[in-house]
């Protein structure tokens, strides 16, 4: 192999490493959050720390009492929890 095609799969290695680290770093889930109301396709669901995140369901709305892992984006805010998005919700418990 020559010397620029070692220099170009190092730094797309390390460019994939970057975006893998960035991806993980905003993405996380918040476990066995409770569904709380229902209205429409509207649901919210409270975690375990009493915060309450409304999301719109894509297709059957689950029920009140529903326990669901809800899958948060953090906008690049880390600290701040209130602008974060919910992206994906998987039901646990029906």
């Amino acid at each position: 192999m020559n010397k620029t095609l070692k220099n170009t799969l190092v730094v797309v290695l390390l460019l994939s490493m970057w975006v893998a680290c960035c991806y993980v770093e905003c993405h996380y889930t918040r476990k066995d959050c409770v569904v709380v109301h229902t209205e429409g396709q509207l649901v919210e669901v409270e975690d375990r720390q009493g915060h309450v995140w409304c999301y719109e369901a894509e297709s059957d709305a689950p029920s009140v009492g529903t326990v669901v892992d809800v899958h948060m984006y953090t906008a690049h805010t880390d600290g701040y929890i209130y602008d974060d998005e919910v992206v994906d919700v998987t039901v646990v418990v029906q």
